[in-house]
């Protein structure tokens, strides 16, 4: 199927993936019925045993070639590392990430007392082909499907072949070898809250992001109408265990690609990326790391400096001009974009900017019409001194952190992390 995956358009692809499913493997989508008793290990005992990811010595194989990657290096990659337990990644032309680690999320966090909690039991089972890639789907001109390859055929998850090849397509048939492309597919690939629900980019597409997005969205459509599972949530976990195995490698459509690294670290990012959607209260992440604008005056550079590596090491999104505005961007617009989407913002006062008009006068200004907005309670607009000085009048009102005392910046962000537990999202 790949030559007719990359020749064929959209529309063609979609219908041949429909007559592969509701004709093709008809039958064994008859058969799915809700999990038996007899068989209900969780979703992780099935995707693990399947994966071979079950037994010690294929985890360990699996943590080798994690580690591996964080010894390597790959162009539009400018950073990637574990750091505090998290997985920090910076990509050429988007923001810090800071992610679980998922092979510890999956393998040792959430691997044994958890796991009847976490994982839950999949809602239904059917008869799969086990080893769905697009080197055993055979297509004909006329877009017929022929199936080859059934070692591995039996009772499964019913969603299975659905997220194997989903996870074929975005890993070993998308072509790109732009990782950050492949990074905003997978953004888009989360947002949905249901299978049938539209999958939505937010830039504009390139041609492979395209395809790949079209045929995902025919895929998870399909995978309601013929499993009868609507829960994207045990979908986001079949992708998960894919991911992972993907870090690995295994006999699939693109094992021997030049592209693999870069299928290699996509999967990662992936699986980090669901792990992060999955679970709201990670021991070391948020559901989505809390996003701060960092407000000063060019002399105070160098402090602030300090405080945006000691919340990135916290799991915060911090936001800096020097390290965040990219080449070509309009500085003005960058900077209100900034505010207008960050959690907290943090103006950050010193002897020398206090009385001083000018940037960060306007972007307190600016922070201060956007609290306005805001609950009573909600920590949002936070004073930090970073030295003995006097505090603005219109900023008072509010109890202000001092980082130049011993415990000063554990109080920061202690209060950043109280803010976040008050917009519902615990960290």
């Amino acid at each position: 199927m790949i030559t007719y995956y990359l020749d064929k358009d959209d529309k063609q692809i979609g219908d041949t993936l429909e007559q592969l499913f509701t004709e093709t493997c008809k039958i064994w989508y008859e058969s799915r019925i809700p999990t038996p008793k007899s068989e209900q290990g969780q979703v992780y005992k099935w995707y693990r045993k399947d994966l071979k990811l079950y037994e010690p010595s294929q985890v360990e194989e699996l943590k080798l070639a994690f580690n591996r990657l964080l010894t390597q290096k790959l162009s539009g990659l400018k950073e990637f590392k574990i750091e505090n337990s998290a997985l920090i990644i910076q990509l050429e032309g988007r923001d810090l990430l800071t992610l679980p680690n998922p092979v510890n999320f999956v393998m040792e966090e959430y691997s044994s007392l958890l796991e009847s909690d976490f994982f839950p039991i999949p809602s239904k089972v059917a008869i799969t082909h086990g080893d769905l890639h697009a080197n055993n789907i055979l297509v004909n001109k006329q877009g017929q499907t022929w199936l080859i390859d059934f070692y591995k055929t039996g009772l499964g998850v019913a969603l299975r072949d659905f997220v194997e090849l989903e996870s074929d397509i975005k890993f070993n048939l998308m072509g790109t070898l732009k990782l950050r492309l492949r990074y905003d597919l997978e953004i888009a690939l989360l947002s949905p809250r249901t299978l049938t629900e539209e999958i939505q980019i937010k830039d504009k597409l390139t041609p492979e992001q395209s395809r790949a997005l079209a045929a995902i969205q025919r895929l998870r459509k399909l995978a309601e109408l013929v499993t009868d599972t609507m829960e994207v949530r045990e979908y986001y976990m079949g992708l998960l265990f894919f991911a992972l195995k993907r870090i690995v490698g295994f006999t699939s459509s693109g094992e021997n690609m030049k592209d693999d690294l870069v299928a290699k670290y996509h999967a990662v990012i992936s699986a980090a990326l669901i792990c992060q959607y999955l679970n709201p209260i990670s021991k070391n992440q948020t559901l989505n790391p809390a996003k701060i604008f960092i407000s000063y005056t060019r002399s105070d550079e160098r402090s602030v400096s300090d405080l945006y590596e000691k919340l990135s090491q916290e799991g915060f999104s911090p936001w800096l001009d020097k390290k965040n505005i990219q080449p070509g961007e309009v500085w003005d617009l960058a900077i209100k974009k900034a505010i207008r989407e960050s959690d907290f913002f943090l103006a950050c006062l010193s002897s020398e900017s206090v009385g001083r008009r000018g940037v960060l006068q306007k972007e307190i200004k600016d922070a201060l019409e956007i609290w306005r907005e805001k609950l009573d309670d909600d920590i949002y607009l936070i004073p930090v001194r970073l030295e003995k000085c006097e505090i603005p009048e219109n900023l008072k009102k509010f109890h202000c952190a001092d980082i130049f005392e011993e415990d000063g910046l554990d109080r920061l962000v202690e209060g950043i992390k109280e803010g976040v537990n008050r917009l519902g999202n615990p960290q």
